[in-house]
């Protein structure tokens, strides 16, 4: 079991299907411009280096529609939403589409993150394989609590 002090790098159970078809939306900051109509995104000047992803977040292409009807500029922050291929479920080529510039958002950088994780890695049910119970999954938290796996569509519930 992982210590309390890695608890922050969990991830909850969820699917990306669900995230992109809600046109989930996540704001991010305009670091620095790369070259013509490409940036490098972060959050609270932070590039997003931590993260395995399959977006390139130095190198995130922006219509210059966009740049010239919102005066876009560096440290801006910017609401992005997920472009991706309805029937694969895939994301496009160019993945990231800014709809609006907006007020920076209570979150931290780690915050940030993990709603990307959450998002592009979410973690599927085989990785749990392992736990298979009879015929339900069950896991024991280092703080003892027994958890088990209802649906896709529920959090992991707790055993009394």
């Amino acid at each position: 079991m992982p210590d309390v002090n890695s608890l922050i790098n969990f991830k909850i159970w969820t699917n990306t299907s669900n995230y992109l078809n809600n046109e989930s939306k996540v704001v991010l900051q305009i670091i620095k411009k790369n070259k013509n109509k490409q940036y490098t995104l972060g959050y609270s000047k932070q590039e997003i280096k931590e993260l395995y992803s399959p977006i390139d977040f130095n190198n995130i292409f922006i219509p210059k529609k966009f740049i010239d009807d919102n005066n876009l500029k560096i440290d801006d922050y910017v609401q992005f939403k997920f472009e991706h291929n309805l029937k694969t479920n895939e994301l496009a080529s160019r993945p990231l589409i800014p709809t609006l510039i907006i007020e920076k958002p209570n979150l931290t950088y780690k915050d940030t993150l993990i709603k990307l994780s959450l998002i592009l890695s979410p973690i599927k049910e085989s990785l749990f394989m392992n736990n298979k119970i009879e015929y339900t999954y069950k896991w024991l938290t280092y703080m003892g609590y027994e958890l088990e796996y209802i649906d896709d569509e529920s959090p992991l519930i707790k055993i009394l």
